[in-house]
């Protein structure tokens, strides 16, 4: 029976190869359109412009700035500058791999929490926010190769 197995296994590895070696000649074979294609290789870039994290740093301290002072007034309106410029974040995939989806749900997490502490004239809460977003958008520009490495020691 065990010699059986062998003798089957022996014919099937031989006919695999034979149907590889035919439907590989068939496809070699086969004629081929010698005429270039007029699509366009390349499609216009819809690509958005990555934001500029060195203003949107700056602009992310005034509001911690203006609700230590209790100007929630400016505090505001500088949040709504800095959602300004942060509208389009790079999102992870083949064009920025290195970023992570958790930072960017961190981010929004954090800039709904600031929003919130501002609606609210949270002082405690504004500062925590935009300590926290500070530090994501420092990761992004790092990830993105906008910032040099931080010297360690």
């Amino acid at each position: 029976m065990r010699r059986w197995f062998v003798y089957l296994a022996v014919a099937g590895g031989i006919l695999l190869l034979i149907s590889g070696i035919f439907w590989m000649r068939a496809w070699l074979s086969a004629p081929r359109d010698e005429k270039p294609s007029s699509a366009p290789v390349h499609e216009a870039s819809t690509e958005v412009p990555l934001p500029d994290f060195r203003r949107a740093l700056e602009q992310l301290y005034a509001p911690r700035n203006a609700a230590d002072q209790g100007d929630w007034i400016r505090a505001r309106s500088c949040f709504q500058e800095f959602e300004r410029l942060m509208q389009a974040l790079p999102s992870p995939g083949l064009k920025h791999p290195d970023v992570s989806i958790a930072l960017i749900d961190f981010f929004n997490l954090y800039r709904v929490q600031l929003e919130r502490a501002l609606a609210n004239e949270d002082v405690a809460g504004a500062v925590f926010a935009c300590n926290q977003l500070g530090d994501i958008l420092w990761d992004l520009r790092r990830q993105l190769g906008q910032a040099p490495l931080p010297e360690l020691g």
